[in-house]
């Protein structure tokens, strides 16, 4: 079993290595799935093929003979297991192994639960598999459905980006603006029609069984990565959008958190990859040479990786002892006797009290002796102050009472109650208290407009460090009764109200749902104002959020203007960025003679791959 477990690992990260280094960039999108998907079968069908003797790889030869010996068996009564032949004293052939690798007490012992640990993670990832098919089911169940063909638009009224899964897509229709809408939708339909669920379930259904496996990871990765750029082509090749709307589109909809892994979702991370897809070089129909090489691979992993048929005859030829009593009849006689009684087990000796094993006669090694329970064992308990201290041979442990303690006095629960929280337990009183929640905070928030808030949420405030005047620099921004969610998201993201209103100093208006994207991709005020400076005033936030996301910056622009090209027009940044067109390429071919007025005639004939 282990050995299969291994096989199916290797092909996996031979597979994966073949594929970055020779089709992760073509443009057969539609083929690299099915090259994906067939590797991904074949790793698990590969170990399980064996090839005649001639075609293998590997050598048939069963035992060899040379390790063969003749060993003497005497007949004596003091062992406990005797094979005797008819005789007295005799030689029976007997195969002398390899001499055993010597591993350390602590690593063989580590050995023996590999099987536990390997199948305890694949009930984990199981019951993670399931929990997400079931999640996905609820969200169908509770919202609104609207069908479109084959397709079912789960409407849900929830911040999560638009994802498909089998039939089913799930999307916020009132978060998007119309056109934005259309396009998402049209990609999702893509995803739906083309069934790339089953490609990601396959891969989830890989990784259950080779989650100690990282090359997997990655393998299932290349699959959702693929899948992408195959959405992408087909809806830029079936509807009439212009690429860098739809790239706009994409980028509005890019999510920093991380999706349910059956579903097709849009990640921040996989955006900036797919936008230089889109824009790249059509492969040539010459790169067809390196599928083919791919069925030789798996050819030569066949030949290689399994033992041949006529070393699987070899291995199952019939071997048996007949237990006998009748020498007669039975090639070999084998006698049971009844174990020796072991000597009695010697006391430690006073030089011997460092727990060490303790040597006896015959050799045998007892283990050391047992702790006395009346003195190494004892525990002592001690209540003081409301605490449990335990007294145990080795230190003194402490806990406290799991609900006897009360550490909200009665001026706390009065003040407390005098807000509209008369109703609470004692434990939920202390939760309050414990949490730092004072009366004066919660009166102070309630003044802000957030009256009649439950005990647990004026916890959460305080422990995220959501303070009254840390809502009401929100307030003075213009941006009103924010919801508890936000202030905390905002809160855990370090995001002040300084920083929204930096970037209103330098002319960037962020939507409120936006903010903590910006936040996060390292949107600054002297990143904004570096544009400015070039002569770009009136740049949108979606405008330069893209420009972060692809990496250029003020001295990008810059470099260009110092070589004689000057105002470009910010529809073509993010082009000549796409395409690698750098000032040090287009000074090159300048000295070469190559001179044009616009920029993107240097970019025909440049491989962008």
């Amino acid at each position: 079993m282990m050995s299969y477990i291994l096989s199916v690992a290797a092909i996996i990260g031979i597979s994966l290595l073949f594929y970055r280094m020779f089709l992760d960039r073509e443009t057969f999108f539609r083929l690299n799935r099915l090259v994906l998907l067939s590797c991904l079968i074949m790793a698990f069908i590969v170990p399980l093929v064996h090839v005649p003797a001639k075609f293998s790889f590997r050598s048939a030869v069963p035992v060899a003979l040379d390790n063969v010996v003749e060993t003497p068996v005497i007949t004596q009564p003091e062992k406990r297991l005797v094979m005797q032949p008819t005789e007295e004293v005799n030689y029976i052939k007997t195969v002398t192994p390899p001499s055993p690798i010597t591993i350390g007490g602590v690593v063989a012992g580590a050995i023996k639960y590999i099987p536990f640990i390997y199948w305890g993670g694949i009930a984990i990832m199981g019951t993670n598999l399931l929990l997400q098919i079931f999640v996905l089911l609820y969200r169908s169940r509770k919202s609104r459905i609207v069908r479109d063909g084959v397709c079912r638009i789960v409407e849900v009224d929830d911040d999560r980006a638009p994802c498909s899964f089998g039939n089913n897509i799930y999307i916020n229709p009132g978060k998007y603006d119309v056109k934005t809408y259309s396009k998402i939708l049209a990609h999702e339909k893509i995803h739906v029609i083309q069934a790339h669920s089953v490609d990601l379930l396959l891969a989830e259904a890989m990784l259950i069984f080779q989650w100690f496996n990282p090359l997997a990871w990655i393998y299932r990765k290349d699959i959702e990565r693929n899948l992408e750029y195959l959405t992408d082509d087909s809806v830029l090749k079936g509807n009439n959008f212009e690429p860098s709307d739809y790239q706009l589109s994409l980028l509005k909809v890019s999510v920093p958190h991380m999706a349910l892994n059956i579903t097709t979702n849009y990640s921040q991370s996989m955006l900036k990859k797919r936008i230089l897809m889109m824009n790249a070089r059509r492969s040539n129909i010459n790169s067809m040479w390196k599928y083919m090489t791919l069925v030789l691979l798996m050819g030569v992993l066949v030949c290689n990786i399994n033992q041949p048929l006529a070393a699987i005859a070899a291995n199952n030829v019939p071997f048996s002892f007949n237990k006998n009593t009748d020498a007669k009849n039975a090639d070999v006689a084998v006698h049971e006797q009844a174990p020796a009684a072991l000597p009695p087990a010697a006391s430690p000796s006073p030089e011997n009290n460092n727990n060490e094993p303790v040597k006896i006669a015959g050799g045998l090694t007892p283990p050391p002796p047992a702790l006395d329970a009346d003195t190494s064992n004892r525990l002592k308990f001690s209540n003081t102050k409301g605490r449990i201290e335990i007294f145990y041979e080795r230190g003194t442990y402490k806990m406290p009472f799991p609900d006897d303690i009360v550490v909200a006095d009665a001026a706390f629960v009065n003040a407390i109650s005098g807000l509209g929280y008369s109703s609470l337990s004692p434990s939920q009183m202390d939760s309050l208290k414990t949490a730092g929640v004072t009366p004066q905070f919660a009166k102070d928030i309630a003044a802000l407009g957030y009256t009649d808030l439950p005990y647990k949420i004026l916890c959460m405030l305080k422990l995220a460090g959501v303070t009254p005047e840390y809502i009401k620099s929100f307030s003075d921004l213009g941006y009103g009764h924010l919801m508890i969610s936000k202030l905390i998201s905002f809160k855990f993201s370090n995001i002040e109200a300084a920083y929204i209103k930096s970037m209103q100093r330098v002319g960037l208006t962020i939507p409120l749902e936006l903010v903590t994207m910006a936040k996060l991709r390292n949107l600054t005020p002297e990143y904004v104002q570096g544009f400015k400076d070039l002569g770009y005033t009136n740049i949108t936030y979606d405008r330069i959020s893209m420009w972060k996301l692809q990496g250029i910056h003020a001295d990008y622009i810059r470099g260009f203007n110092k070589i004689g090209y000057n105002n470009i027009p910010e529809s073509e940044v993010s082009f000549l960025k796409i395409s690698k067109l750098t000032p040090e390429y287009i000074t090159a071919m300048k000295d070469k003679g190559v001179v044009y007025a616009d920029l993107k005639r240097y970019t025909f004939g440049r491989d962008r791959n």
